[in-house]
Order: C-alpha cells, then sequence, then structure tokens
C-alpha cells in the first residue's frame, strides 16, 4: 500500500483537539480527555442537528489517529472538503448566532404610532402577511403591539365609543398595551442573546400557559430602552433554514 499524504490528516487531528475543547466546554466537562458531545448535546439543544456529524467526526479521528499496526499507514486519507466542514463547524461553535443576527432590523420592521388608523394597519397587515406591528412612541420605545388580539378585545370590551374607519391605535391603547389580558407575551431580549435560549423561548409556554409573540431586541434586554429590532417565530425558522 503505497503511503498517504499525511499533511491534510494532521491538520485534521489538530482541528479535532480544538473541536473537543470547544465541545467538552460546552459539556461543562473542560477537563475530561474524552470527545463529550453527547454531553453536550444534552446541555445545548443547537446541537442536536449536528449529532450524526458529530458522531462521525469522532469516528474518522479514531481512525486516522490509530494507524493500520501491519502497514504503518492511516487507514484513511482525510479529504479537503472534510477538513473544510469540520473547520467550518468549529468557526461556527466559536461564533454562534445571536439575536443580533436572527432580529429583523427596526429600519425594516412595519411598526406604527399611536396616531395611524386601524383601517390602515390592518389592510397592511392583510397585504404583507403580518401577524404583530410594534407601536412606538417617537423614541422608538414599545407602547404596545397590534394584532387581531388586541382588535378582538377591544370590540369585546364595554369600552367602545364608536367604531368607525378613523378608529387609531390610541383609541385602543389598552388593548394593545404589553400587560394587556392576552394569550400571549411580549419580551425584550439583549442583542447577544444565544440562539438556543431563542428557540426555547418560543417553543416553551411562559406564565399562566402564556406562548412568546415577539421578542423585542434593545441594548440593555429591558422594555426602557429603544428597541433595534425584533423576532418573531418566523425568523427563527428562516434562520435555521438557512444553516441547511
Amino acid at each position: 500500500m503505497p503511503s498517504l499524504d499525511k499533511t491534510t490528516n494532521q491538520h485534521f487531528l489538530k482541528a479535532f483537539e480544538e473541536l473537543t475543547q470547544i465541545i467538552n466546554k460546552m459539556a461543562n466537562m473542560p477537563d475530561s480527555h474524552s470527545f463529550e458531545f453527547q454531553e453536550a448535546i444534552s446541555k445545548n439543544s443547537r446541537l442536536s442537528s449536528r449529532r450524526k456529524f458529530l458522531d462521525y467526526i469522532r469516528s474518522v479521528r479514531n481512525i486516522v489517529a490509530h494507524p493500520n499496526q501491519q502497514t504503518q499507514n492511516e487507514a484513511i486519507q482525510v479529504s479537503a472538503e472534510f477538513l473544510l466542514s469540520v473547520e467550518e463547524l468549529i468557526k461556527e461553535l466559536k461564533n454562534p448566532i445571536t439575536a443580533k443576527n436572527i432580529a429583523i432590523n427596526l429600519k425594516e420592521v412595519y411598526y406604527v404610532s399611536t396616531n395611524e388608523k386601524i383601517k390602515k394597519i390592518s389592510r397592511t397587515m392583510l397585504d404583507r402577511s403580518f401577524s404583530h406591528v410594534p407601536i412606538l412612541d417617537d423614541n422608538r420605545k414599545v407602547l404596545g403591539v397590534f394584532n387581531e388580539s388586541a382588535l378582538f378585545s377591544y370590540f369585546l370590551s364595554d369600552d367602545i365609543i364608536d367604531a368607525n374607519i378613523d378608529l387609531t391605535c390610541a383609541d385602543i391603547i389598552d388593548h394593545c398595551k404589553l400587560s394587556a389580558d392576552r394569550t400571549e407575551t411580549f419580551l425584550f431580549v439583549k442583542p447577544n442573546l444565544r440562539e438556543e435560549k431563542i428557540i426555547n423561548y418560543f417553543t416553551e409556554y411562559q406564565e399562566e400557559g402564556k406562548r412568546v409573540g415577539v421578542l423585542f431586541v434593545s441594548p440593555s434586554g429591558n422594555s426602557n430602552d429603544s428597541i433595534t429590532g425584533l423576532i418573531t417565530a418566523w425568523d427563527v425558522l428562516s434562520a435555521q433554514k438557512s444553516k441547511k
């Protein structure tokens, strides 16, 4: 058997060492000498989709690291494409996706003031398939969220004076406030919030069985800040699809 080019294999083994450090740190087992990817997956949901690839990487490493005893040659030659895939995974794990990567920038968000007419907002939502429209003040702070729930709540309340075509957000603001009684809740998060936590917000029920409707991104992660963008469940799905 001819001798194989060891250069790529050596680069792969070095990359595997770096990957092991990252994975074991995620597993909260930084001193382990094993590749603790199963434990890391149990603590980090974003690794679940990489389970088979991580297992395959480990298998390749074991073959490369333990050469055929009879020929003293590596049993396989790691391809440049496979090495690149491992290096890209390392880069991804060292630079995780965060809220600022997923969020729709405020410049691209359809938002309104309290003076906006409900009829116009509803037409825009219907035409552009929007489910939530933030109501902001002049400093881009959130006053509330307009959606079907807020409108239905208004019409079912005792507050109706005149439901005419000139109805504005100001007229129904009490039903749009974040504190209004809804089946949804709206949270504020920091730009550096990790993707796995964002996914958990949208897949887990919050207090009183409510689901998250929108995550607002602000510098400090609280409602006193001007927002810089927002995240809906659709934005999370889009980010997931873009990685495949």
